[in-house]
Protein backbone atom coordinates (compact mmCIF):
# COMPACT_ATOMS: atom_id res chain seq x y z
CA UNK A 1 0.00 0.00 0.00
CA UNK A 2 1.12 3.30 -1.13
CA UNK A 3 1.64 5.81 1.95
CA UNK A 4 -0.35 8.73 2.47
CA UNK A 5 2.11 12.02 2.42
CA UNK A 6 0.83 13.57 6.13
CA UNK A 7 2.18 9.64 7.68
CA UNK A 8 5.79 9.81 5.80
CA UNK A 9 6.91 10.71 9.44
CA UNK A 10 4.97 8.74 11.41
CA UNK A 11 6.40 6.70 14.63
CA UNK A 12 4.66 4.06 15.11
CA UNK A 13 5.94 3.95 19.01
CA UNK A 14 4.66 7.68 19.42
CA UNK A 15 0.94 7.22 18.44
CA UNK A 16 -2.26 5.40 19.03
CA UNK A 17 -1.66 2.40 16.60
CA UNK A 18 -6.11 2.96 16.10
CA UNK A 19 -6.30 6.83 14.73
CA UNK A 20 -2.46 7.63 14.40
CA UNK A 21 -2.34 11.01 16.96
CA UNK A 22 -0.32 11.32 19.76
CA UNK A 23 -2.70 11.23 22.02
CA UNK A 24 -1.36 11.57 25.55
CA UNK A 25 -1.69 8.88 27.51
CA UNK A 26 -1.16 6.14 25.29
CA UNK A 27 -1.12 2.18 27.15
CA UNK A 28 -0.17 -1.12 25.47
CA UNK A 29 -3.12 -2.73 24.19
CA UNK A 30 -3.93 -5.66 26.26
CA UNK A 31 -5.25 -9.20 25.40
CA UNK A 32 -8.95 -8.21 25.64
CA UNK A 33 -8.97 -4.70 23.61
CA UNK A 34 -6.97 -7.10 20.79
CA UNK A 35 -9.57 -9.98 20.99
CA UNK A 36 -12.23 -7.26 20.77
CA UNK A 37 -10.54 -6.08 17.51
CA UNK A 38 -10.16 -9.79 16.15
CA UNK A 39 -14.02 -10.49 17.05
CA UNK A 40 -15.35 -7.22 15.80
CA UNK A 41 -12.84 -5.74 12.58
CA UNK A 42 -11.12 -8.81 11.86
CA UNK A 43 -7.41 -7.54 12.87
CA UNK A 44 -5.10 -9.81 14.17
CA UNK A 45 -2.57 -7.72 15.87
CA UNK A 46 1.08 -8.52 15.71
CA UNK A 47 3.15 -9.74 18.63
CA UNK A 48 5.34 -6.62 19.15
CA UNK A 49 4.22 -3.98 21.88
CA UNK A 50 1.32 -1.71 20.03
CA UNK A 51 -0.16 1.28 22.15
CA UNK A 52 -3.55 2.74 22.19
CA UNK A 53 -5.23 6.04 23.27
CA UNK A 54 -8.16 6.27 25.75
CA UNK A 55 -10.90 7.58 23.42
CA UNK A 56 -10.17 5.05 20.48
CA UNK A 57 -10.39 2.01 23.63
CA UNK A 58 -13.26 3.20 24.57
CA UNK A 59 -14.89 3.37 21.21
CA UNK A 60 -13.83 -0.53 20.32
CA UNK A 61 -15.68 -1.33 23.55
CA UNK A 62 -18.90 0.38 22.64
CA UNK A 63 -17.85 -1.36 18.90
CA UNK A 64 -17.80 -5.09 20.49
CA UNK A 65 -20.29 -4.12 23.28
CA UNK A 66 -22.99 -3.35 20.19
CA UNK A 67 -21.86 -6.43 18.12
CA UNK A 68 -22.73 -8.60 21.07
CA UNK A 69 -26.22 -6.92 20.97
CA UNK A 70 -26.52 -7.57 17.63
CA UNK A 71 -25.68 -11.02 18.65
CA UNK A 72 -28.20 -11.18 21.07
CA UNK A 73 -30.51 -9.74 19.23
CA UNK A 74 -30.33 -12.22 16.63
CA UNK A 75 -30.69 -15.19 19.18
CA UNK A 76 -33.81 -14.03 20.99
CA UNK A 77 -35.19 -13.42 17.62
CA UNK A 78 -34.55 -16.81 16.27
CA UNK A 79 -35.63 -18.87 19.78
CA UNK A 80 -39.05 -16.74 18.96
CA UNK A 81 -39.57 -17.87 15.53
CA UNK A 82 -38.57 -21.51 16.85
CA UNK A 83 -41.23 -21.45 19.45
CA UNK A 84 -43.95 -19.89 16.90
CA UNK A 85 -42.85 -22.55 14.77
CA UNK A 86 -43.59 -25.11 17.06
CA UNK A 87 -46.62 -23.91 18.44
CA UNK A 88 -47.94 -24.18 14.49
CA UNK A 89 -47.03 -27.61 14.52
CA UNK A 90 -49.49 -28.49 17.82
CA UNK A 91 -51.99 -28.96 14.55
CA UNK A 92 -49.86 -31.99 13.09
CA UNK A 93 -50.82 -34.93 10.34
CA UNK A 94 -52.73 -37.67 11.27
CA UNK A 95 -50.01 -40.04 12.51
CA UNK A 96 -51.44 -42.82 10.60
CA UNK A 97 -51.05 -41.74 6.56
CA UNK A 98 -52.64 -44.57 5.66
CA UNK A 99 -56.23 -44.26 7.09
CA UNK A 100 -56.50 -41.20 3.94
CA UNK A 101 -54.88 -40.21 1.32
CA UNK A 102 -56.23 -36.53 0.27
CA UNK A 103 -56.91 -35.59 3.53
CA UNK A 104 -54.46 -36.37 5.23
CA UNK A 105 -53.90 -32.55 7.55
CA UNK A 106 -56.04 -32.74 10.97
CA UNK A 107 -57.10 -29.90 12.86
CA UNK A 108 -56.75 -30.82 16.70
CA UNK A 109 -59.41 -28.60 17.53
CA UNK A 110 -62.59 -29.91 15.46
CA UNK A 111 -60.98 -33.10 14.04
CA UNK A 112 -61.67 -31.89 10.38
CA UNK A 113 -59.15 -32.69 7.67
CA UNK A 114 -57.15 -30.81 4.82
CA UNK A 115 -55.68 -32.15 1.68
CA UNK A 116 -52.53 -29.59 2.57
CA UNK A 117 -51.01 -27.91 5.28
CA UNK A 118 -52.02 -24.30 3.60
CA UNK A 119 -55.52 -25.18 3.82
CA UNK A 120 -55.08 -26.64 7.42
CA UNK A 121 -53.52 -22.92 8.56
CA UNK A 122 -56.14 -21.14 7.03
CA UNK A 123 -58.86 -23.25 8.80
CA UNK A 124 -57.01 -22.64 12.26
CA UNK A 125 -57.89 -19.30 11.99
CA UNK A 126 -61.28 -19.53 12.55
CA UNK A 127 -60.63 -20.79 16.21
CA UNK A 128 -57.67 -18.47 16.64
CA UNK A 129 -60.08 -15.46 16.09
CA UNK A 130 -62.69 -17.55 18.29
CA UNK A 131 -60.39 -17.82 20.90
CA UNK A 132 -58.38 -14.58 19.71
CA UNK A 133 -57.99 -11.22 21.01
CA UNK A 134 -61.40 -9.10 21.69
CA UNK A 135 -62.05 -5.39 21.72
CA UNK A 136 -63.53 -5.19 25.44
CA UNK A 137 -65.24 -2.02 23.84
CA UNK A 138 -67.01 -3.25 20.03
CA UNK A 139 -66.18 -6.86 20.78
CA UNK A 140 -65.09 -7.30 17.37
CA UNK A 141 -61.90 -10.16 17.60
CA UNK A 142 -58.62 -10.36 16.20
CA UNK A 143 -55.51 -12.98 15.33
CA UNK A 144 -52.72 -10.96 16.87
CA UNK A 145 -52.29 -8.63 19.69
CA UNK A 146 -50.54 -5.69 17.58
CA UNK A 147 -53.94 -5.97 15.13
CA UNK A 148 -55.85 -5.43 18.83
CA UNK A 149 -54.10 -2.58 19.58
CA UNK A 150 -54.11 -0.88 16.46
CA UNK A 151 -57.88 -1.24 15.95
CA UNK A 152 -58.24 -0.19 19.76
CA UNK A 153 -56.45 3.06 18.99
CA UNK A 154 -59.63 4.02 17.03
CA UNK A 155 -61.60 3.87 20.14
CA UNK A 156 -59.09 6.01 21.50
CA UNK A 157 -58.88 10.13 22.48
CA UNK A 158 -55.30 10.19 21.67
CA UNK A 159 -55.15 10.71 17.97
CA UNK A 160 -51.79 12.55 17.22
CA UNK A 161 -52.23 13.64 13.19
CA UNK A 162 -54.57 16.37 12.99
CA UNK A 163 -55.61 18.30 10.05
CA UNK A 164 -53.79 21.19 9.00
CA UNK A 165 -57.06 22.41 6.89
CA UNK A 166 -59.74 21.41 9.55
CA UNK A 167 -60.63 20.33 12.82
CA UNK A 168 -59.99 16.29 12.55
CA UNK A 169 -57.67 14.46 13.68
CA UNK A 170 -56.34 10.80 13.78
CA UNK A 171 -54.49 7.88 14.93
CA UNK A 172 -52.40 6.88 12.37
CA UNK A 173 -50.57 9.28 9.84
CA UNK A 174 -52.33 6.90 6.73
CA UNK A 175 -55.45 7.88 7.83
CA UNK A 176 -54.46 11.54 7.65
CA UNK A 177 -53.41 11.07 4.79
CA UNK A 178 -56.28 9.49 3.06
CA UNK A 179 -58.40 12.13 4.76
CA UNK A 180 -56.44 15.03 2.98
CA UNK A 181 -56.07 13.83 -0.22
CA UNK A 182 -60.42 13.06 -0.07
CA UNK A 183 -61.56 16.66 1.03
CA UNK A 184 -58.97 18.78 0.80
CA UNK A 185 -56.44 18.56 -2.38
CA UNK A 186 -58.96 18.87 -4.94
CA UNK A 187 -58.94 22.49 -5.27
CA UNK A 188 -55.50 22.82 -3.76
CA UNK A 189 -53.56 25.21 -6.54
CA UNK A 190 -50.43 25.38 -4.26
CA UNK A 191 -48.13 22.63 -3.79
CA UNK A 192 -45.73 21.86 -1.44
CA UNK A 193 -41.82 21.61 -3.52
CA UNK A 194 -40.71 19.55 -0.16
CA UNK A 195 -44.03 16.42 0.44
CA UNK A 196 -46.66 15.93 -2.00
CA UNK A 197 -49.34 17.83 0.05
CA UNK A 198 -51.04 20.51 -1.96
CA UNK A 199 -53.07 23.78 -0.13
CA UNK A 200 -56.34 25.66 -1.10
CA UNK A 201 -54.11 28.52 0.50
CA UNK A 202 -51.15 30.33 -0.12
CA UNK A 203 -50.45 30.98 3.68
CA UNK A 204 -51.66 27.98 5.21
CA UNK A 205 -48.78 26.14 2.50
CA UNK A 206 -46.49 28.66 4.27
CA UNK A 207 -47.43 27.51 7.87
CA UNK A 208 -47.08 23.86 6.68
CA UNK A 209 -43.02 24.58 5.64
CA UNK A 210 -42.49 26.42 8.43
CA UNK A 211 -43.37 24.12 10.96
CA UNK A 212 -42.88 20.51 8.81
CA UNK A 213 -39.85 21.57 6.67
CA UNK A 214 -37.82 24.84 8.14
CA UNK A 215 -35.81 22.74 11.11
CA UNK A 216 -36.14 26.13 13.04
CA UNK A 217 -35.21 28.40 10.29
CA UNK A 218 -36.81 31.66 9.52
CA UNK A 219 -34.97 34.29 7.72
CA UNK A 220 -34.73 32.36 4.78
CA UNK A 221 -37.69 31.40 3.92
CA UNK A 222 -39.76 32.68 0.75
CA UNK A 223 -42.90 34.37 2.34
CA UNK A 224 -44.90 33.87 -1.29
CA UNK A 225 -44.49 30.01 -2.08
CA UNK A 226 -42.81 28.32 1.49
CA UNK A 227 -39.42 27.50 0.02
CA UNK A 228 -36.29 27.18 2.42
CA UNK A 229 -33.39 28.61 1.05
CA UNK A 230 -30.10 28.50 2.83
CA UNK A 231 -29.14 32.24 3.15
CA UNK A 232 -30.87 35.48 2.51
CA UNK A 233 -28.47 35.83 -0.46
CA UNK A 234 -30.57 32.70 -1.79
CA UNK A 235 -33.77 34.20 -1.13
CA UNK A 236 -33.09 36.68 -3.24
CA UNK A 237 -32.15 34.79 -6.21
CA UNK A 238 -35.64 33.06 -5.46
CA UNK A 239 -37.58 35.86 -5.13
CA UNK A 240 -36.60 36.78 -8.72
CA UNK A 241 -38.98 33.57 -10.29
CA UNK A 242 -41.99 35.81 -8.32
CA UNK A 243 -41.21 39.20 -9.51
CA UNK A 244 -40.07 37.76 -12.71
CA UNK A 245 -36.52 40.07 -12.76
CA UNK A 246 -34.05 38.58 -15.39
CA UNK A 247 -31.10 40.74 -14.70
CA UNK A 248 -28.43 38.24 -16.24
CA UNK A 249 -28.98 38.75 -20.80
CA UNK A 250 -27.57 35.94 -23.13
CA UNK A 251 -25.21 38.07 -25.44
CA UNK A 252 -26.67 36.24 -28.28
CA UNK A 253 -30.14 35.87 -28.42
CA UNK A 254 -30.53 38.66 -25.06
CA UNK A 255 -32.70 36.09 -23.45
CA UNK A 256 -33.04 37.18 -19.44
CA UNK A 257 -31.94 34.62 -16.58
CA UNK A 258 -32.26 34.97 -12.65
CA UNK A 259 -28.51 33.93 -12.24
CA UNK A 260 -25.01 34.27 -14.09
CA UNK A 261 -24.39 30.61 -13.68
CA UNK A 262 -27.83 29.84 -15.76
CA UNK A 263 -26.87 32.23 -18.56
CA UNK A 264 -23.30 30.80 -18.65
CA UNK A 265 -25.63 27.20 -19.02
CA UNK A 266 -27.99 28.88 -21.93
CA UNK A 267 -25.33 30.14 -23.74
CA UNK A 268 -23.34 26.56 -24.92
CA UNK A 269 -26.74 25.83 -26.05
CA UNK A 270 -25.31 28.49 -29.10
CA UNK A 271 -21.62 27.58 -29.09
CA UNK A 272 -22.10 23.62 -29.07
CA UNK A 273 -20.24 23.37 -25.64
CA UNK A 274 -20.91 19.81 -24.15
CA UNK A 275 -17.85 19.99 -21.35
CA UNK A 276 -19.96 17.10 -19.08
CA UNK A 277 -19.34 13.75 -21.11
CA UNK A 278 -21.02 9.93 -20.45
CA UNK A 279 -18.40 7.69 -19.54
CA UNK A 280 -20.68 5.06 -20.40
CA UNK A 281 -21.86 6.18 -24.72
CA UNK A 282 -19.39 9.20 -24.72
CA UNK A 283 -22.77 11.08 -25.37
CA UNK A 284 -22.20 15.13 -24.16
CA UNK A 285 -24.14 17.33 -21.88
CA UNK A 286 -24.15 21.58 -21.02
CA UNK A 287 -24.10 20.54 -17.36
CA UNK A 288 -23.42 18.34 -14.30
CA UNK A 289 -26.98 17.78 -13.42
CA UNK A 290 -28.17 17.18 -16.97
CA UNK A 291 -25.68 14.30 -17.27
CA UNK A 292 -26.89 12.83 -13.69
CA UNK A 293 -29.94 12.61 -15.05
CA UNK A 294 -28.73 10.91 -17.95
CA UNK A 295 -26.88 8.52 -16.50
CA UNK A 296 -29.94 6.78 -14.56
CA UNK A 297 -30.86 5.57 -18.19
CA UNK A 298 -27.59 3.67 -18.03
CA UNK A 299 -27.72 2.36 -14.38
CA UNK A 300 -31.67 1.82 -13.85
CA UNK A 301 -31.94 4.43 -11.01
CA UNK A 302 -35.14 5.46 -9.78
CA UNK A 303 -34.82 7.75 -7.49
CA UNK A 304 -38.13 9.55 -6.54
CA UNK A 305 -40.82 7.05 -5.10
CA UNK A 306 -44.84 7.87 -4.80
CA UNK A 307 -45.72 7.48 -1.53
CA UNK A 308 -49.49 6.86 -2.66
CA UNK A 309 -48.70 3.71 -5.06
CA UNK A 310 -45.14 2.72 -4.40
CA UNK A 311 -43.95 3.66 -8.53
CA UNK A 312 -40.61 4.99 -9.20
CA UNK A 313 -39.36 7.81 -11.54
CA UNK A 314 -35.91 8.61 -12.51
CA UNK A 315 -36.97 12.48 -13.30
CA UNK A 316 -38.67 14.71 -11.21
CA UNK A 317 -40.75 16.28 -13.88
CA UNK A 318 -42.06 12.72 -14.00
CA UNK A 319 -42.83 12.21 -10.60
CA UNK A 320 -44.46 15.31 -10.26
CA UNK A 321 -47.19 14.90 -13.52
CA UNK A 322 -47.62 10.99 -12.02
CA UNK A 323 -48.69 13.01 -8.62
CA UNK A 324 -51.21 14.47 -10.51
CA UNK A 325 -52.98 11.57 -11.25
CA UNK A 326 -54.01 10.99 -7.54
Amino acid sequence: MEIPLKYEDLQPDKVCRICLLEQEPLQPITDSISEKLTQCASIQLPPEDIFICQPCESEIDKWYTFKQQVVQAFEITKAILERIRMKEEEYTPIENEEETISYKHKCTKCSKTFPTYGKLRSHVKVHKMEEGYRCDLCDKRYHTAQNLWRHKRRHSENKPYPCPECKMAFPFKHALDRHFQAKHELDANFPCTYCPKRYKVRETLVAHVKKCHSGGASGAICNVCGKICVSVANLNVHLRSHTGERPFLCDVCSKGFMTKDHMVLHRRIHTGERPFVCKSCGKGFISSSVLRKHMRSHTGERPYKCHLCDKNFSLSSAFKSHLKSH
